[in-house]
């Protein structure tokens, strides 16, 4: 199967390519996170892309949903879905690092997060604060946990409340319980984002950094004794060498547990060797 190129709208988003493994069909879909990774990766990797990541930065800011009580912004994977905190994580750190918005501006949505972490940690999707079960119909994710983190990092919420998301993450991150817990992700991701966290958040490395680089030991150790399959794009992302062809379509995560459905971009695969 063959992958093109997928080239940037004139919105600013980069389209996600969504493939069905299974019935051998790709299709383009419009959604928000690999446009967000495209430039964390461009800037990462210090290409020159100015004039691109500018377009894609006020589509993400276009792409905020506000609130109907508290009138502030948070973002969701696309329009099918509810807001969730992963995208709302990464779309505002590129955001306020970019200029685009300022702390400031963000502290009813620091007000949330605190309120939505609980001792499990922080779940995927945003629950308004007057809900009693705030972690009902919720799910805890490994990987959305370490972006998550970067957010409360961000926002420089209570330590307390940042704590309880070390937690889960220092219990939950190891192959054992991965793949159990995850609802989007592959361990490589897993390593990539958690690696990244401690680069961008030095502050971390005394709590997290012997777990992430842990997590990360094993991960590398499975793929090397094929324990674990993986494509040319994670292997790139890990620094793994590949002799394949310089060609992948870059899936990032799948459809919560549907494994045979998974989104990305062949311009990820590009970005991350």
């Amino acid at each position: 199967m063959k992958f093109e190129l997928l080239n940037q709208l004139p919105s600013g988003q980069w389209p996600t390519l969504m493939v069905n493994i299974g019935e051998k069909k790709t299709k383009i879909v419009d959604s928000l996170a690999t446009t967000i990774m495209v430039v964390y990766l461009t800037q990462m990797r210090d290409r020159s892309l100015s004039q691109s990541i500018d377009r894609a930065l006020g589509y993400i800011l276009s792409k905020r949903y506000i609130h109907e009580i508290e009138g502030f912004p948070v973002w969701h994977f696309n329009a099918f879905y509810p807001p969730d905190w992963e995208d709302t994580a990464m779309a505002v750190y590129v955001l306020v690092r970019n200029g685009r918005l300022s702390v400031n501006q963000l502290e009813p949505l620091r007000k949330l997060l605190i309120q939505n972490t609980s001792d499990l940690g922080t779940g995927v999707w945003i629950k308004d604060p007057y809900s009693k079960g705030n972690g009902r119909n919720n799910h805890w994710d490994p990987t959305t946990a370490l972006n998550v983190l970067r957010l409360h990092c961000l926002l420089e919420t209570d330590s307390v409340v940042r704590v309880r998301l070390e937690k889960f993450i220092i219990d939950v991150l190891n192959l054992e319980n991965f793949f159990r817990m995850t609802l989007y992700y592959t361990p490589p991701l897993a390593v990539f984002f958690g690696r990244q966290l401690l680069k961008d958040f030095p502050i971390l490395q005394s709590s997290l950094g012997s777990t992430i680089e842990t997590f990360g030991e094993d991960v590398v150790s499975a793929i090397i004794n094929g324990n674990i399959s993986v494509t040319p794009f994670e292997k790139a992302l890990l620094g793994i060498e590949d002799n394949l062809p310089k060609h992948d379509p870059g899936l990032m995560f799948h459809h919560g547990k549907r494994f045979n459905i998974w989104y990305g971009s062949p311009l990820l695969y590009q970005l991350a060797c």
